[in-house]
């Protein structure tokens, strides 16, 4: 019948074709999809493996900022720790060394008259250089020794009384006046005569009971003088051996 569609042929070859196209795409089409498919499935397992090693390494890194923020806090809690103890030492042990000096020395003053040997002065023993050595040289005469005797033995008793357990020193400083020396063969300078001198009355107090390993000398010369003025007077009072206590 004319106009009526596909007409009895049309019909004919659909009815032919149908279970072809039923049976789905083309193989090339089919071979192109799996590979498609595949292809999409590796790249998603490879994903999957990165995403996983991903997550161990962000596990890993958590434990590690865990395990390091609790060191941080004990470290801190240390610091801290420690910070309130030394706030608490810091002041006392100054205190703790000047009262010990002040002790020593008041101590010091008690057993030992002031006198033109020896004399305390403050929180230091003072010894003036002329009436116990040669003049111009660093050596104690023996005139000397027996003068300084009664001052060696006082401060070897006032040392006795100090704790065991203090870390103590006892510097023996040597001082001249400003004058240089001129002529003198054995000493080029000031500096090795005082030099000289608080070595020779350290000697002489370890001779009289003082452990040598609490012994220190220094020579300082013309540099601390106790008079500034420029006179028979001032020299004097300059040419002197300072005992004094420190601490390491």
């Amino acid at each position: 019948m004319p106009g009526a569609g596909l007409g009895c042929c049309g019909l004919v070859w659909l009815l032919l074709m149908a279970p072809a196209y039923a049976a789905g795409p083309p193989q090339d089409a089919d071979q192109e999809l799996q590979q498609l498919l595949e292809q999409t499935q590796s790249q998603l397992e490879a994903v999957g493996r990165h995403a996983d090693a991903a997550a161990a390494e962000l596990v890993t890194l958590r434990q590690r900022l865990a395990e390091a923020e609790q060191q941080n806090q004990r470290q801190a809690a240390q610091i801290e720790r420690l910070s309130r103890q030394l706030q608490g030492l810091g002041p006392q042990l100054p205190d703790e060394r000047l009262r010990w000096r002040q002790i020593l020395f008041q101590d010091l003053g008690r057993r030992l008259p002031d006198s033109p040997v020896a004399r305390v002065d403050g929180q230091q023993l003072l010894i003036p250089t002329d009436p116990v050595f040669v003049f111009g040289t660093g050596e104690l005469g023996e005139e000397g020794r027996d003068r300084l005797l009664p001052v060696a033995r006082a401060l070897v008793a006032a040392l006795d009384t100090l704790p065991p357990d203090l870390d103590w020193r006892l510097e023996v400083a040597g001082h001249t006046d400003r004058r240089p020396l001129r002529g003198n063969a054995r000493f080029p300078s000031n500096w090795e005569l005082s030099a000289s001198r608080a070595v020779a009355v350290l000697r002489y107090l370890h001779e009289q009971g003082v452990a040598s390993p609490r012994l220190v000398a220094a020579g300082y010369a013309a540099t601390v003088p106790l008079d500034p003025a420029i006179n028979k007077a001032a020299h004097r009072r300059n040419r002197r051996v300072e005992i004094r206590l420190v601490f390491p």
